[in-house]
């Protein structure tokens, strides 16, 4: 498989690569990400976002590129986003640590979405999926939370968790790819390689 470009300063996503043996040189993208506006559907939203970071670095550096953007995503009648034709609201990464006990008390209990999306531009071909896993939470007490958010664990993850760390204590059940949600579907990624013979 030849090399391609990461235009991701993910940690996690570099360890996927890593572990399935995939060659990659790391090119952050300079892609300042944009909020969606209320009734936009977040699939688009977020497979543009992912193809923006993507089509930005192979500008820069051409060659095999891939972006990937991941959001959670709670189901919320009162929710100013829609994802397959039902509102609901969108927990990015908390700005600070009230807002990421905030998210986790509206996680707790609760069956929610992790959706990845993720772009493959070569020069003759693009290729954008997003893939959704659902995840159920235990109930969380306060306790519980506060502990979780004092580690400083939550701070640069969507949704303030990290199912692949101390946040996998929280999760009850996930139905999907569990890689999804740490934050690329490897599988779904490679599969796509393959494909365009990469």
């Amino acid at each position: 498989m030849n090399n391609i470009i990461l235009a991701s300063g993910s940690p996690r996503r570099a360890e996927l690569l890593t572990q399935v043996g995939i060659n990659f040189t790391v090119v952050v993208s300079d892609y300042h990400e944009k909020m969606p506006v209320a009734g936009d559907d977040i699939l688009i939203w977020a497979k543009d976002t992912a193809g923006n970071k993507a089509r930005m670095v192979f500008a820069k550096t051409g060659g095999i590129v891939l972006g990937a953007d991941t959001v959670v995503i709670l189901p919320d009648d009162n929710g100013e986003y829609y994802m397959n034709s039902r509102k609901v609201s969108l927990l990015g990464k908390p700005e600070n640590e009230a807002e990421a006990v905030n998210m986790l008390r509206r996680l707790s209990g609760k069956e929610h979405d992790v959706v990845t999306a993720y772009s493959i531009i070569t020069e003759n071909k693009t290729v954008v999926k997003a893939i959704t896993t659902k995840v159920f939470f235990y109930e969380l007490s306060d306790e519980d939370i506060l502990n979780y958010v004092n580690t400083g664990e939550p701070m640069d993850k969507a949704g303030a968790y990290g199912i692949q760390a101390k946040g996998a204590v929280f999760v009850k059940s996930i139905t999907g790819d569990y890689y999804n949600v740490v934050g690329l579907p490897i599988s779904s990624v490679v599969a796509d390689l393959k494909k365009l013979r990469i």
